[in-house]
């Protein structure tokens, strides 16, 4: 398969990076890895840009035999579920027989009434087991990261826990997409977040980060701020 470059993109900030600006020396573009990525971060700008990514995330795992969580409030529910134009028939029935998730916030990232990173992971184990023992192959779990704003999570909690789960899904059978929309976050909290991922979505297309950061590293960095 051929390959092209992507940008470093932990240089310049990300408001007005386009893929053409991409060309440095690093990354690969890997777009059939959509399929098999572990920890993967989509940065985007337009609803149609991330309509296409969660549909094509969700129908490679519903194909794949896999089971899918997205997690969403209740009111993102329908939106959700009309952005997924691939097959109507497909998604009905995987809502129906289980195999696609819609789950809440607050039954997820917020259960027990805080977010805590330990919390999550062991959440993400249980249901990695039941989707296994279910018969699935494995599990791919989504999320839009706009609800940290809207629960006032504190920034340093979600970048430590987008840190310590790179590990987790690294040694199971578990999958999962992180999207930000480029405008939500401030530049150099984004940056961190970016770092953690080994995989990265510009543009719709998928591609290994140069730029990946062991999650030790950035622990210790974050941990050297705050004690300043």
């Amino acid at each position: 398969m051929a390959s092209s470059a992507v940008p470093a993109v932990i240089s310049a900030g990300f408001r007005g990076i386009t893929t053409k600006d991409a060309c440095a020396s690093g990354g690969t573009r890997v777009d059939e890895s959509y399929l098999t990525a572990s920890h993967v971060c989509c940065l985007y700008d337009t609803d149609a840009e991330h309509n296409a990514v969660v549909a094509r995330f969700v129908r490679d795992g519903l194909v794949r035999n896999e089971k899918v969580i997205s997690i969403l409030d209740v009111d993102e529910r329908t939106p959700f579920l009309n952005s997924l134009a691939f097959d109507d028939e497909m998604v009905i029935s995987a809502v129906t027989q289980g195999q696609l998730i819609l789950t809440a916030t607050d039954e997820t990232y917020l259960a027990g009434s805080a977010f805590h990173s330990t919390q999550m992971i062991t959440q993400l184990a249980r249901e990695t087991q039941t989707a296994l023992a279910e018969g699935y192959t494995g599990l791919r779990v989504t999320s839009d990261m706009e609800w940290v704003h809207r629960r006032s999570i504190p920034i340093a909690e979600l970048i430590r826990y987008e840190a310590v789960v790179n590990d987790f899904f690294a040694q199971h059978r578990c999958m999962g997409l992180c999207r930000y929309h480029k405008f939500s976050f401030p530049t150099a909290v984004l940056m961190d977040i970016v770092a953690l991922h080994p995989l990265l979505i510009l543009k719709g297309r998928l591609y290994t980060n140069a730029q990946h950061t062991l999650f030790s590293d950035l622990l210790n960095a974050i941990d050297d701020r705050t004690d300043k």
